[in-house]
């Protein structure tokens, strides 16, 4: 019985190619179809993609990119797989050495999974499948038939993360906590506005995309994300409501020097980013911490909004971004853990 492997580097009718790969996993319909046709775009022109068929259908696909900023490094993204197929593990193999030859012909060294072209995307996998509080939106899966067949393939975990949820609706000791920093900010003149507080939500997507490129430009797989597609990406979210739990920071000029970014998912507050000019940060240490009067407005907010717990999200798992595991002084979290693969060419 017939198992084929077709690029779209090398098909003949490249819009059927498009259509087939389309079609097929998990992003064919609602929301995900969103990111979807945010990301096709990106590994038609500067990607490759592959599609498995059996016998006329397809069975598995793939997609390959290499890094824009480290040419050495390649990513495996868009993973989806007839899992019930008797040759399951066959097709998944060949999917990853088909994109594995291409990366190496394009002096790749060494190469993540699964990784969606950048780290803006989805990216990681999930150590254990989620119960409580069921697994957020914009979390990995745990992908077991994808991480076993990665790891029979030389794959293995190279980087960690995880995610810590705070699973009480009394947040108050956090706000006890964190309130005395607000109070120093407050009189020395520092004041608190939200996300388009005043309607111009282009001018505070464009502040937040040039805060958010400072903030990860020192961590692990950092890519620069053009605002277009930050704004693609990002500001349906905002939209939708993002823009009531986040904040700036202003200084006694009005100027932004920080900001938050939080939104609620499952009646939780996901607190996703937290950054502050580093000059201004230090300027401040001493005296109050900029980046607690930012918390402490968040939780503020979703307590107000009656939030059963507090979310946060994704964090590298080393000693410098655990900023709100920070303030585990008012309970214990409960931890989530994810994983990069990595393997070399």
């Amino acid at each position: 019985m017939s198992l084929s492997l077709e690029s779209y580097a090398d098909a003949a009718d490249k819009a059927e190619f498009i259509q087939a790969f389309r079609n097929f996993g998990p992003e064919v319909v609602g929301a995900s179809q969103h990111y979807f046709e945010t990301l096709l775009p990106l590994y038609i022109a500067s990607g490759n993609m592959w599609v498995a068929r059996f016998e006329g259908s397809v069975v598995g696909r793939l997609a390959g990119s290499r890094s824009a900023v480290d040419p050495s490094r390649g990513g495996l993204g868009l993973l989806a797989l007839d899992e019930h197929h008797s040759r399951r593990r066959e097709i998944g193999q060949l999917l990853i050495q088909a994109s594995l030859d291409w990366l190496a012909k394009l002096g790749v060294d060494q190469t993540f999974a699964p990784i969606d072209i950048n780290t803006w995307f989805r990216f990681r996998l999930a150590e254990v499948d989620f119960r409580h509080p069921p697994r957020f939106s914009w979390e990995p899966g745990v992908q077991q038939l994808w991480q076993e067949i990665l790891q029979e393939s030389g794959f293995s975990k190279a980087i960690h993360f995880k995610t810590a949820v705070f699973d009480t609706p009394d947040l108050s000791p956090a706000l006890s906590v964190l309130g005395p920093h607000v109070r120093r900010a407050e009189a020395e003149g520092y004041t608190f506005r939200n996300f388009a507080s005043d309607g111009d939500l282009d001018r505070d997507l464009r502040l937040t995309h040039q805060f958010s490129h400072a903030c990860f430009q020192g961590t692990a797989l950092f890519e620069p994300l053009n605002f277009p597609l930050y704004e693609r990406s990002f500001g349906h979210i905002i939209r939708a409501g993002a823009k009531d739990t986040s904040f700036f920071i202003c200084g006694p000029d009005k100027k932004e020097l920080g900001f938050i970014f939080a939104f609620i998912e499952n009646d939780y507050l996901v607190v996703k980013t937290i950054y502050v000019l580093p000059d201004f940060a230090r300027e401040k240490a001493r005296k109050w911490a900029a980046s607690a009067t930012l918390l402490h407005r968040a939780i503020q907010r979703g307590m107000e909004l009656k939030v059963r717990g507090g979310v946060a999200a994704m964090m590298r798992d080393d000693a410098t971004s655990n900023l709100l595991v920070r303030w585990q002084k008012w309970m214990e979290p409960i931890m989530r853990h994810y994983f990069l693969l990595a393997r070399d060419v």
